[in-house]
């Protein structure tokens, strides 16, 4: 159609586009792998070369049908998905027509300019239909006006530095958090940041500091406990890309492999992006259902510890929690020792436009907002939600109102 839409009766031609783009809109939205560039462009085709034929016999006039119909496909993709730059270079290369590139160009910014006068990009409603917290990098000017303090989440579920295994177990089962703030047991001044999956993986393993007492000593000396690896070598998020100083661990790679049955993880986590993805990938449950395996990542040791029988984690509303042994509830557990003691924070002070910057620039998943007499105290926290245009428009209601 691209190349000579005269081969193809008028009614054909206009058979097809008006037939395929109903049939384009109802496959967009079913859960099937079907494309929608392709779809497009044979629509677009169809109609600019049945348009150009139709003004030919009508008016006499001479149109190229060949490249009314690239016309129309440049027009109807930039209408639907709002591209421009790469929409004219795949037409103008993938058709060979380089002679008519002016005129893709003046058509394909024509069609979005239009289109963005009604609504967003096809992608863009699909975003906000499915409710996925996309933040844009465009920043409001009004964020200037507004400081953190109006829009944080208060008051924080922290945790100490160091917290009785029975405290984790209740806070995991309480709270549908994925990071917790750390704070210092008497300052309560904050220390970093923990994850959700670290903490699970703490009580899993069985890592309290009963057995980790010597760990620094050890670590000096080179020389690493079993119970206490793991914990040591939770990857830090700011450093995931580097690998871990511990090279080896007890038992060989394949020894290890051979062992490992069915993770259990795979049954509570199925989806491949879920955010608990580094237990299911790196932890397993040994044949004797008594011992667990630590393996898959390059920056973890391959190591093994023990596994009480009685202690069980679950998904509990698309949050993994912990059940424990009543034996463990009054043991310690070493927060300090997994944390990220780089987590970025702000002051309650600070404007949301330089919040908003920071969040979307370093790819934050949370936020923490300091406070406090002397600005060392957790008073809030930011997350997607809370920068997302509604929230903030809703949070920030009465100041318009004063204005």
């Amino acid at each position: 159609i691209l190349l000579d839409p005269t081969m193809f009766h008028p009614v054909t031609l206009l058979s097809v586009g008006l037939l395929f783009f109903p049939l384009m809109t109802l496959t967009f939205g079913v859960n099937i792998p079907s494309g929608i560039f392709m779809p497009t462009m044979l629509v677009g085709a169809s109609l600019g070369g049945v348009g150009s034929i139709a003004l030919n016999s009508l008016f006499g006039m001479d149109l190229a049908p060949s490249t009314f119909a690239l016309l129309g496909a440049a027009a109807l993709l930039s209408g639907i998905q709002r591209s421009t730059v790469s929409l004219c270079v795949i037409l103008v290369e993938g058709t060979g027509q380089t002679k008519v590139l002016i005129p893709v160009i003046i058509t394909v910014v024509m069609a979005r300019y239009v289109g963005d006068f009604f609504n967003h990009g096809i992608y863009e409603v699909a975003i906000e239909i499915k409710e996925y917290p996309v933040l844009e990098h465009h920043v409001k000017k009004v964020y200037n006006i507004y400081k953190v303090k109006d829009i944080m989440s208060s008051p924080v579920v922290t945790i100490n530095s160091v917290e009785t295994a029975r405290n984790v177990e209740v806070m995991l089962r309480q709270s549908s958090h994925h990071g917790f703030p750390v704070v210092d047991v008497n300052t309560k001044k904050f220390l970093g940041l923990v994850r959700r999956d670290q903490l699970v993986a703490l009580l899993e393993c069985g890592i309290f500091m009963e057995n980790s007492a010597t760990l620094m000593r050890d670590l000096y000396r080179k020389s690493f406990k079993d119970e206490s690896m793991l914990a040591l070598d939770i990857r830090d998020d700011r450093y995931h890309k580097y690998p871990s100083f511990v090279s080896s661990g007890v038992g060989s790679t394949n020894s290890i492999r051979k062992s490992l049955e069915e993770s259990p993880w795979d049954n509570l986590l199925d989806d491949e992006f879920d955010e608990h993805a580094w237990l299911r990938d790196n932890i397993h449950i040994g044949s004797d259902d008594n011992s667990t395996i630590v393996s898959g990542d390059i920056a973890l040791p391959h190591i093994s510890g023990n596994r009480s029988a009685e202690t069980t984690v679950f998904a509990d509303r698309g949050k993994l929690v912990v059940h424990l042994d009543e034996s463990h509830h009054s043991k310690n557990v070493d927060i300090a020792a997994v944390m990220n003691q780089g987590a970025y924070c702000v002051t309650e002070g600070m404007p949301v436009s330089k919040a908003y910057k920071m969040y979307t620039a370093l790819g934050l998943r949370h936020l923490v907002v300091l406070g406090g007499e002397d600005g060392g105290e957790v008073v809030g926290i930011l997350s997607r939600m809370n920068f997302a245009p509604d929230y903030i428009e809703l949070c920030t209601e009465d100041k318009h109102l004063e204005d």
